[in-house]
């Protein structure tokens, strides 16, 4: 069985999370980053070098998307 550990931290407090996901994961595990900044998956694979750690990123917008219960989906911009 594969497990998935998603690390939603700022970039500042990447280093002090890598213990933690050391002592809770094992050889099937995959690390996934999910940060706005580029790069972060490369860096944590060379921290974690037995594990499998993907790229991942994220942006935020200013929109807001809710799905209605009519199946309906509003779009707020703010």
């Amino acid at each position: 069985m594969k497990y998935i550990i998603l690390v939603c931290v700022k970039k500042y407090s990447l280093d002090s999370c890598i213990p933690f996901i050391q002592n809770i994961s094992h050889k099937n595990t995959i690390v996934v980053p999910i940060l706005n900044v580029y790069g972060t998956g490369a860096y944590l694979q060379e921290k974690l070098s037995e594990l499998l750690v993907t790229d991942g990123c994220i942006y935020y917008n200013k929109s807001v998307l809710l799905l209605m219960g009519s199946g309906r989906i509003r779009v707020i911009i703010m």
